[in-house]
């Protein structure tokens, strides 16, 4: 439901939700729309959602959905193909696809657009929450989207959010093999939950998707409720601007063929999803037979011994979350296969600077400078944020196929980090802080906002939201974070060793890099980073520094911020307490990492730290990196 009212302060809106009226005591007229969502609450009554946008924010929201519902109104397009809604060109003129693509065995579908006149991507999915997200979100942003094709281009923020999300599944549709009839969606909890129970299915027959998809779900509590808007408020809202067709006669369908199920027993709805389960094993089987099934593209990764495996469930899991990783890596940045048909070679450092993926511009800035060298370049401009971020990206992928040292790797959001940067730079000629543009790795278990927190394990995955108070105070002195390093299963020991594979060592692939901070070791000394953060108890910094041959020790206890390292407190520590530390390639590293995190005084937001000055560490002058791991001392002197 929309209104349309003149109104100078949004700060003076009054909304009564129950009748949705509105009132104002603007004194000025500046045309403001008030968008309404009708949203279920319970079987007795409705709540209202409303948000005050500017005029030209909704111009944006009906441009962004009358795209959004392209897919849907025109499947099947090819590259090169108009964007179409209903027989015409929607909305702008000359909008192109791109790009498309769709499930690997399953019905959905997209593309991406490029609309010259409106300048923006447009990015359309048939299949997912993309329009159930923009509803129950509201979301009014558009983002910048790194494109050489489209500079300057922006996607809605809630169309880029919903394509990145990973759906929660139940099997069968956790093999991935088709969708069923009817689908099986999991209604509540983080997208790694395990243990779930019959009575948390929802149940939806195919032909009633917009009854189950648009959000009905018993005792709905509001509409934050990921499942909580009603089906008016979707078909109102989306039908009437993608001109897919009249919204009454899909509901009408909806009602006379859509079944409730959700009062099923137990028993039944376990019967059932066994059922689906073996039809899609059948399914799968014959896909597999007649050659249908694409050949697995999930990307190589160097291991010198098997990897134990665990049960089908688990194995599942694993291999969802192996392939999200792969699918982000470009095929222009994995090695030949001759690397892992072929047996390596025991020391494997030499193979980044001479498998042709890297140019001589990027080699010249990965191997010859430390954290500190680089910084000076970037700030005197030398090279640019950008050039650096898009080198260590590089590297640091090709280092992983080598070594395994990777959890996460996210270039793209990299780059864009850079590139604010350099903008800042630009327009006022200084930098935002002493790290400006410096490519930081962080250990997988500290929190960063939009990246995955893990404990080593499967079962401790989830998604942070927010970032720890390290990672906040590097990322305002200008560090750009690139990837998240692997660790060992429950953290304590010292290997790197989890589900995901064995953390190699460099210098000979038969070795450990040790741990539990093995993944920022190994990166590190295969020069995929310039500077990482790791933690410490009993040696997780000192080990694996040693073994790889950097620079790295641990900082004296409640010296370094840790708030937020963990989604919950540590465990209670008695004699051996956790410090986290840095690892680089240079002893002068070390001090920068310890000078300018301490200069922002962290225990003002942690009563727990100590405010003890930083007295350096000794010969802090040379910026060479150690050439062989005999040559690197793993610690210095500590702060006090």
């Amino acid at each position: 439901m929309l209104f349309n009212h003149p109104t100078k302060s949004p700060q003076k809106l009054s909304i009564h939700p129950t009748n949705a009226t509105a009132t104002t005591s603007a004194t000025g007229p500046q045309h403001e729309t008030i968008l309404c969502v009708y949203c279920s609450s319970d079987r007795r009554g409705r709540q209202l959602r409303c948000k005050l946008v500017s005029s030209e924010e909704f111009s944006d929201l009906l441009l962004f959905a009358k795209y959004a519902g392209a897919a849907y109104c025109a499947p099947n397009q090819k590259i090169g193909d108009p964007v179409f809604c209903k027989g015409e060109i929607c909305p702008g003129r000359n909008a192109t696809i791109l790009a498309t693509f769709a499930g690997r065995i399953t019905d959905i579908q997209g593309f991406l657009a490029e609309d010259p006149e409106n300048k923006i991507l447009t990015v359309s999915i048939r299949g997912s929450h993309t329009i159930q997200n923009f509803i129950t979100d509201i979301i009014f942003r558009a983002e910048a989207v790194d494109r050489e094709f489209c500079a300057g281009c922006r996607v809605h923020a809630g169309f880029l959010y919903a394509y990145k999300e990973i759906v929660a599944r139940l099997p069968p549709i956790l093999f991935s093999y088709r969708h069923t009839s009817p689908e099986l969606w999991l209604g509540s909890g983080p997208p790694n939950k395990n243990g779930y129970l019959p009575g948390d299915v929802l149940e939806c027959l195919g032909s009633a998707n917009v009854k189950c998809n648009a959000g009905r779900r018993k005792n709905a509590a509001s509409c934050n409720n990921s499942w909580g808007t009603s089906v008016i408020a979707h078909l109102h809202y989306l039908v009437p601007i993608s001109y897919c067709g009249s919204w009454k006669s899909m509901l009408d369908m909806s009602l006379q063929n859509g079944t409730d199920d959700l009062n099923s027993t137990d028993p039944e709805l376990a019967e059932r999803l066994d059922m689906f389960a073996k039809l899609d094993l059948e399914y799968a089987e014959a896909l597999e037979e007649d050659g249908s099934v694409p050949e697995d593209d999930t990307m190589q990764v160097l291991q010198t011994k098997p990897v134990p495996t665990g049960t089908p469930e688990f194995e599942a899991k694993l291999a969802a979350l192996l392939q999200q990783f792969a699918d982000g890596v470009p095929q222009n940045l994995r090695l030949p296969e001759d690397v892992f048909t072929n047996p390596p070679p025991v020391d494997v450092t030499a193979i980044p600077a001479s498998c042709g993926l890297l140019s001589a511009t990027e080699l010249e800035i990965t191997e010859q400078h430390d954290a500190t060298a680089l910084a000076d370049a970037i700030a005197r401009r030398r090279y640019t944020a950008v050039e650096v971020a898009t080198a260590f990206c590089k590297r640091a992928i090709i280092a992983h196929q080598l070594t395994a040292c990777l959890a996460e790797w996210f270039m793209n959001d990299a780059v864009a980090q850079a590139r604010r940067l350099d903008e800042h730079l630009e327009r006022h000629g200084t930098t935002v802080g002493p790290l400006h543009g410096v490519p930081v790795s962080i250990k997988g278990h500290i929190l960063m906002a939009g990246t995955f927190y893990h404990g080593g394990s499967l079962s401790s995955l989830q998604k942070s939201e927010t970032d720890s108070q390290l990672v906040a105070i590097l990322r305002g002195l200008g560090a750009v974070f690139f990837c998240k390093t692997a660790q060992p299963q429950t953290l304590m020991h010292l290997e790197s060793d989890s589900a995901r594979g064995r953390v190699l060592n460099p210098y000979n692939v038969h070795l450990s890099a040790g741990g539990s901070s093995g993944g920022e070791a190994a990166l590190v000394a295969m020069k995929g980073s310039v500077l990482g953060v790791g933690t410490d108890i009993g040696g997780s910094v000192r080990g694996p520094a040693a073994f790889c041959g950097i620079y790295g020790f641990k900082a004296t206890s409640y010296l370094l911020p840790m708030r937020g390292f963990t989604p919950s407190p540590f465990a209670a520590e008695l004699n051996v307490l956790c410090s986290l530390g840095p690892m680089c390639r240079s002893l002068r590293d070390m001090d920068l990492f310890m000078r300018v995190v301490l200069a922002t005084k962290p225990h003002l937001q942690d009563p727990n730290l100590v405010p003890i000055p930083w007295s350096a560490l000794s010969q802090t002058t040379g910026s060479s990196s150690p050439s062989h791991p005999s040559d690197a001392p793993s610690s210095g002197r500590g702060g006090a």
